[in-house]
């Protein structure tokens, strides 16, 4: 596939609801990654499709995210978008990817200021399943670095993860 598609819901409380296509924006080739891989493990995660995960909107645009296949490499990664719904424009379309590495079940975060929080599984033969988050600043063209929180420690005959907690 290479594109999304804009639906708009009018009167969806009324007697009269409607659905209506806004447009189809072409957002570059992509296609479904296979299953992640996770440390000492041969059972892979399932990480569903290119459905859209996360769609946010905020002041008149509309960001997205999913998993897509690795461009060139092993691995999945996430593609985000940020739309003007004033004239459907895409204002960025990119993709945060890292060799023989699986991003997946991407969440968009937008503020008041344009900046976006993006948070997402990820996982690789050498790493436990985690917590990752990335940011980018309104008016930049690239993310900030990728921090994350994952390797199961043991504790007793138990093993428990460093951010279970937050769950």
């Amino acid at each position: 596939a290479n594109w999304v598609t804009i639906w708009s819901i009018t009167n969806p409380f009324g007697s009269n609801p409607a659905i209506t296509k806004e447009t189809t924006l072409n957002v570059g080739s992509y296609a479904p990654a296979a299953d992640a891989v996770q440390k000492n493990s041969s059972v892979r995660i399932s990480i569903q499709n290119t459905r859209i995960s996360d769609c946010t909107y905020r002041d008149g645009f509309l960001y997205g995210c999913f998993n897509v296949k690795h461009s060139t490499l092993d691995g999945s990664a996430i593609k985000y978008f940020k739309i003007n719904l004033s004239d459907f424009s895409l204002v960025y379309n990119d993709i945060i990817e890292q060799a023989n590495m699986w991003y997946y079940y991407p969440e968009i975060y937008p503020d008041a200021y344009g900046n976006i929080l993006i948070m997402f599984n990820k996982s690789n033969a050498d790493n436990y399943v985690g917590v990752a988050w990335t940011y980018r600043i309104a008016n930049q063209s690239t993310i900030g670095n990728i921090s994350w929180r994952s390797e199961e420690r043991r504790v007793g005959k138990e093993c428990r993860s460093r951010w279970s907690p937050y769950h």
